[in-house]
């Protein structure tokens, strides 16, 4: 890997976040400082500011004063704040590199305007696809047709990405794999010794999208057999307020047996994994599943919906977990919920705490993510 700096681009940052961009750019910037390689992370905040992390880490925020404090993804402007974030950052940039030759890598699809600024290489890097998240949101459908029409190339975070993005947008010519370093997981997040005395709860983290499949797993507390489960506990916030009335609504309905709880820090969900008995992520369809991931890193079992990324690394063989078969197409229906249910009930009485999870993730190593990183930029 040469020391051609390296722009990343995206609508929010913040260190120590958890599941999907958040950990992704964490590990992407581990990676990057590990290897010493020259790292600008560009992104939005109230008001311009540049800070100086590391000798090869630097963090320029675009002031978005319109944004009112609140987060872009969350804005019912999210389209038209977008672009105008990109043109403040394009706007930037020059300054920023003191003209100096970079490689840019956007990882939002509100900033595809920062493809057509003068770089090196420019990659877009899909983390998500708002066909399958968002399909409801014709807007965000068609900002993605946009940014996947003007990237010279395309990377997603695993081989099932890839395939789902080639059938949703045949037109894409170049898409590859950007393979995550998740062995990093396991340096910094500690296994548990063994099974706790009492059982834990079962727990499920992540977004209130249909994607995320929780109305599955609260429907299999519904079964009869599940009252052999610990209680469930969702932690979940932001995302779709219709389908978060419908959670609360399935949990209320549940008596008790299912709490949905709010949105914790990275270290507070660390702690309730590990004192958890099982981790349930019971998705529609992953483009990787870092919460999954970050979970298996903890050495507590992992019930997870054999899709899409979840399926390249939780898997029964491994003694990492239990991959839940679907009942259809991966990115429509998901596990049944009494499918769902029978897995938990095999998971919780038949797994061995700690288990392989963290040295399954080592097989995903920096080395092959730095080669991948090397590739993808033509270094």
């Amino acid at each position: 890997m040469s020391y051609l700096t390296t722009v990343h681009a995206t609508v929010e940052f913040s260190t120590g976040a958890w599941g999907g961009i958040g950990s992704a750019l964490d590990l992407i910037v581990a990676a990057a400082l590990r290897a010493g390689q020259p790292t600008v992370l560009l992104t939005i905040d109230r008001k311009d500011s540049v800070h100086q992390l590391s000798p090869d880490l630097r963090v320029c925020r675009i002031g978005m004063p319109e944004l009112e404090g609140g987060r872009l993804y969350r804005s019912s402007r999210r389209v038209e704040l977008g672009r105008l974030a990109g043109q403040r950052m394009a706007a930037a940039l020059p300054g920023l590199l003191d003209g100096d030759e970079a490689d840019l890598i956007v990882h939002s699809e509100e900033l595809g305007g920062l493809l057509c600024t003068a770089a090196r290489k420019r990659v877009f890097v899909s983390h998500g696809l708002a066909a399958q998240e968002h399909p409801d949101r014709v807007d965000l459908v068609a900002q993605e047709r946009r940014i996947l029409a003007v990237a010279e190339t395309v990377a997603v975070l695993s081989s099932a990405q890839r395939t789902t993005l080639r059938r949703l947008h045949p037109d894409v010519p170049d898409v590859r794999v950007l393979p995550m370093p998740l062995e990093l997981l396991t340096t910094e997040i500690d296994a548990v010794d063994g099974g706790a005395d009492e059982p834990g709860p079962i727990v499920a983290a992540g977004r209130a999208v249909p994607q995320k499949g929780f109305d599955i797993l609260l429907r299999a507390a519904w079964d009869d057999r599940a009252a052999s489960l610990p209680p469930i506990v969702i932690y979940t916030g932001h995302g779709n307020a219709d389908y978060l009335r419908l959670c609360n609504q399935l949990a209320a309905d549940n008596g008790g047996r299912v709490t949905i709880a709010g949105w914790l820090s990275r270290k507070e969900l660390l702690r309730a994994m590990r004192g958890a008995s099982l981790v349930c992520v019971p998705s529609r369809f992953e483009p990787l599943g870092l919460v999954a991931a970050e979970a298996l890193a903890t050495g507590v079992p992992v019930v997870a919906s054999e899709v899409g990324g979840l399926a390249e690394f939780v898997q029964e063989p491994t003694g990492t977990g239990w991959a839940v078969p679907v009942a259809g197409p991966a990115d429509i229906q998901g596990p049944t919920p009494a499918t769902l249910v029978g897995s938990l009930l095999t998971a919780f009485r038949q797994a061995v705490v700690p288990t392989s999870g963290p040295e399954r993730l080592r097989r995903w190593t920096l080395d092959r993510h730095l080669a991948a990183l090397a590739e993808l930029l033509e270094r």
